[in-house]
């Protein structure tokens, strides 16, 4: 099973911003995301508003990072300008590092510039805004806390390729069917996918319907993505139809994956 999906995007180039929240932390990020349209040569500006939820001063500094993902999708972040998909020389802030009373507010205006030579395909940062709290005793160290917003650049023109390397049924050891897709991403800018699932028994009748979150796959790397068929499942054969939908298309891969249940299923 082999499916392939290319298309060329017809923006001049793309900017996404998305929040990625540290409940522990005192400070509020917003907007979730940030989309503009921009082309090498050309800046763009927006704003961060970030909120201070303590009752205690915040000293809060905007930090950029490089980033990737580990094999576990958790994003592994590094110095700015030491992965080839750096945003270094950019972007800046204002201000940059700033101190926030309680249930105060703070807007900080970025500026995003896209030399004029850079070439097509996809950069990554990720804006930490960082807090530093003071030890409760003298005994305690300091802890900086951060909550970032994950930027995705594309500079056209950008190739966006695809394709289904295997989508099947396993059972796993209490007997529980999970869904499993193998996506290949072979394009020059990051891939965002969700998965719905409907599972059909002998009769035709749909019995259980599920989905998964938002998932990501960033250019020249693969994702295997495990899900369970949540639900109690009597013993029977059944047809598990998955539909995977990308963002910003109007594609959609659906599968039709007969399988056997030995043993009824109980979820809890």
């Amino acid at each position: 099973m082999n499916k392939r999906i290319s298309m060329i995007l017809i923006v001049t180039s793309w900017l996404l911003v998305f929040v990625v929240n540290a409940t522990w932390a005192s400070v509020l990020v917003e907007p979730g995301r940030f989309i503009l349209n921009c082309k090498p040569g050309a800046k763009n500006t927006g704003t961060i508003k970030v909120t201070n939820q303590s009752k205690k001063e915040a000293d809060v500094k905007a930090v950029i990072y490089d980033w990737t993902l580990d094999k576990n999708d958790k994003i592994v972040n590094s110095e700015l300008g030491t992965r080839p998909e750096t945003l270094k020389g950019m972007i800046k802030f204002n201000p940059q590092r700033f101190k926030l009373a309680p249930g105060a507010s703070q807007v900080v205006r970025y500026t995003l510039v896209v030399p004029n030579e850079t070439s097509a395909g996809e950069r990554r940062g990720i804006i930490f805004f960082e807090e530093t709290q003071e030890p409760l005793d003298v005994s305690g160290a300091k802890v900086t806390t951060q909550v970032g917003c994950t930027i995705y650049l594309g500079v056209t023109p950008i190739k966006m390729s695809f394709k289904m390397l295997s989508a099947k049924v396993e059972m796993a050891k209490n007997n529980q069917p999970l869904g499993v897709i193998h996506l290949k991403n072979e394009g020059m800018g990051h891939i965002r996918y969700l998965i719905n699932y409907r599972l059909i028994n002998e009769k035709g009748a749909v019995v259980l319907e599920g989905k998964n979150d938002e998932l990501v796959v960033l250019p020249e790397s693969e994702r295997k993505t495990t899900f369970p068929i949540v639900g109690n499942i009597s013993a029977g054969k059944y047809q598990l139809q998955i539909t995977v939908s990308f963002q910003g298309t109007n594609k959609n891969l659906v599968y039709n994956l007969p399988f056997t249940q030995v043993r009824s299923v109980i979820s809890p």
